[in-house]
């Protein structure tokens, strides 16, 4: 799923298995491509992989925008909510 918020974007997947790996790698390249088609830019730097679940990948997979990738997070800020890898509300 693709959430566009004015100059925002946030991509949501439940991965199981490669393909759906693949399918997100997919979707960061096409993202990648459509920014550049109508040119607003990516900070890659404030782009994150946030993995939720009691157990978050011990081996997570690379992702990448442009080439650059992205690195993975406990906790991330979506507007005015944290939200963690395990979904508790301590940070808030």
């Amino acid at each position: 799923m693709v959430k566009l918020l004015a100059d925002d974007a946030r991509l949501y997947m439940e991965i199981d298995n490669d393909c759906d790996t693949a399918k997100l790698q997919y979707a960061l390249n096409s993202l990648s491509e459509w920014a550049d088609m109508w040119q607003p830019s990516v900070s890659i730097d404030k782009c994150c992989v946030l993995g939720i679940g009691k157990m978050p990948l011990t081996t997570p997979t690379d992702f990448y925008i442009d080439g650059h990738a992205l690195s993975f997070v406990s906790s991330s800020r979506d507007l005015v909510v944290t939200v963690s890898h395990d979904l508790k509300s301590t940070s808030y």
